[in-house]
């Protein structure tokens, strides 16, 4: 029987390994990758959005850039892929930069995980 097992931390890796023993190990590392902790329903309000954890209730208010940010951490899309979609000109720089910072941001709001 093959199982399937998504894990988003090494720590988590480790310990399946150790309680479940398995003959071989077939995986694959998402690189920059980052990933919501957690579907959130969302409105908008004027220009905020307002993102809303479905069992706690509890409310985060966030601009647009940092919605359009969140709203891609799909743990598929890296920064650089980003970088490629809002930068112009010449500006990647200072574009990854500011998506850098934002994901700090939503990384301190728990709203995502992201390790570089």
């Amino acid at each position: 029987m093959t199982d399937l097992v998504r894990v988003r931390k090494w720590t988590e890796f480790k310990r399946l390994i150790k309680d479940l023993k398995p003959d071989s190990i077939v995986y694959s590392i998402d690189q920059n990758a980052m990933s919501k902790t957690k579907e959130l329903t969302w409105s908008k309000l004027g220009d905020t959005y307002v993102l809303v954890d479905p069992d706690t209730k509890k409310t985060f208010n966030i601009d647009a850039t940092s919605f359009l940010i969140w709203i891609q951490c799909d743990g598929k899309t890296t920064v650089d892929s980003m970088v490629e979609i809002f930068s112009v000109n010449g500006n990647s720089d200072i574009v990854k930069a500011a998506i850098l910072g934002i994901i700090d941001k939503l990384k301190d709001f728990g709203l995502v995980e992201y390790s570089p």
